[in-house]
């Protein structure tokens, strides 16, 4: 599963990345980070430890034994409505190999 993984990518709200594995979670307390908003194309390089549980609901698991079930990776965010947003991701890979 590697170290972690790397996005290249620009967006005019803040992006949401969730780990989602095979077995559900309770209330979908997913492992995640956030994307800050750029205007222009930025690479960030993630390590798995970095994703984190919402802490005080939801049912704690290691982020180890999600790693070994992940299905999918989620990348969007929830906005307000008649909200216009976007984001643009032009590379998706390995930790460290996405580029600059």
């Amino acid at each position: 599963m590697g170290t972690g993984l790397c996005i290249t990518y620009s967006a005019t709200d803040d992006i949401e990345t969730q780990l989602i594995p095979k077995e559900p979670i309770d209330k979908s307390n997913h492992y995640k980070i956030t994307l800050s908003k750029t205007g222009t194309i930025k690479t960030v390089n993630y390590k798995w430890s970095a994703f984190k549980q919402t802490s005080g609901w939801g049912e704690n698991i290691s982020i180890n034994e999600i790693l070994e079930q992940i299905t999918s990776i989620e990348i969007g965010y929830t906005a307000a409505p008649n909200s216009i947003n976007s984001f643009k991701i032009t590379a998706f890979g390995k930790y460290g190999t996405c580029g600059d």
